[in-house]
């Protein structure tokens, strides 16, 4: 056990001793100027040929997706809320009280899901009009 270790220590050592110097920039003003030169590249691109997204496109995506992930976490609420009521209907008295540890559960997700939703649609209200 203790060649082994010994011989692993060894390779470990001697694959640190041969990795090559690190390539990346020289210092946090070579990475800002390569930084630019990229943004400035992008910008004459979009001069060329005008931007491929436009603030419409992006509104529309973005009230589409928000409104389909809604209606998919309202099916999905639903849907617990319903196999909860029925296990806690045909529930035992231990059995129902498993189910309302549960429920309590539910309604916490049910208050972040919906409270997420109205904070999104606060904001891009708010921020639309800026």
């Amino acid at each position: 056990m203790k060649k082994i270790i010994s011989c692993l220590i060894i390779i470990v050592i001697l694959v640190i001793g041969f990795l090559p110097c690190c390539y990346a920039a020289n210092g946090a003003d070579d990475a800002i100027k390569d930084g630019d030169k990229f943004l400035d590249v992008g910008r004459q691109h979009i001069e060329d040929k005008g931007s491929p997204i436009s603030d419409e496109g992006l509104k529309n995506l973005s009230n589409s997706m928000s409104n389909m992930l809604l209606l998919i976490g309202t099916i999905v609420a639903v849907a617990v809320g319903v196999v909860l009521g029925i296990k806690f209907m045909l529930a035992s008295v231990e059995e129902k009280a498993k189910v309302k540890e549960m429920l309590t559960i539910y309604i916490i997700g049910c208050v972040v899901l919906f409270g997420a939703f109205t904070i999104w649609k606060i904001c891009v209200e708010l921020f639309s009009s800026i």
